[in-house]
């Protein structure tokens, strides 16, 4: 967890919200940012953060894992960078809604992006997954050809 976060919180702790009858409440609210907090990272841990380091191992060849990891982590921190620093422009232009809806349209086509141009690699080796993106694609093709041959003799 972030400092700011903490500072955030903290701050959250300090200030007392108010119920219908005017009466200070201060035993249920307080503890609300710092469990939607938790909620955030923890999804992001299962989620994004986890999912795009598995795939570099999988879907990188063995010669370029080094490089290109270290190039995914650039490039993810820079696009985090610019989301971070579009929110506040975002809000004051379109508003929250806006905002929102901005995100959610962007992480939608990522996900439809992903969905179609992501290879499956549900029950292939490492060495299946760099044929396939190799130069010369002549053995997967054969493997391919192959197991049509099988599956026509059946």
């Amino acid at each position: 967890m972030t400092a700011e976060h903490l500072q955030h919180w903290s701050h959250l702790q300090s200030t007392s919200t108010l119920q219908e009858d005017g009466a200070a409440n201060t035993t249920t609210t307080k503890w609300i940012p710092l469990i939607c907090i938790f909620i955030q990272y923890l999804g992001y841990g299962l989620g994004w953060g986890a999912i795009t380091y598995m795939l570099q191992g999988e879907v990188l060849p063995s010669d370029m894992r080094s490089f290109g990891g270290g190039l995914i982590g650039i490039m993810g921190n820079f696009y985090l960078f610019l989301a971070v620093k579009t929110v506040p422009t975002l809000m004051a232009s379109v508003g929250v809604g806006g905002t929102f809806s901005i995100y959610c349209g962007l992480s939608l086509m990522v996900l439809f992006l992903c969905f179609f141009i992501m290879p499956e690699t549900k029950g292939m080796s490492l060495e299946d997954i760099e044929d396939y993106y190799s130069a010369d694609n002549s053995r997967h093709e054969q493997n391919n050809n192959k197991d049509k041959k099988i599956l026509d003799a059946i």
